[in-house]
């Protein structure tokens, strides 16, 4: 099974903003995942929960 996703600049735009402010919110207080999950759920709605909150544990990585 092949997926394709569109990747538009304003999808991109999104999702940057978000990091972001993600990362900036995690660096200070804690909680980026806040931010970044419903984002993630915004940009990508017809992808498995499961799949979104698993790339959100993995960029969390780097916040710790």
């Amino acid at each position: 099974m092949e997926t394709v996703v569109d990747f538009s600049s304003y999808l991109w735009l999104l999702l940057l903003v978000a990091a972001f402010a993600s990362g900036l919110v995690d660096a200070i207080a804690g909680g980026g995942g806040l931010i970044q999950v419903p984002a993630l759920f915004a940009a990508y709605p017809d992808t498995h929960p499961a799949t979104l909150l698993s790339a959100n544990k993995v960029s969390s990585i780097g916040g710790t």
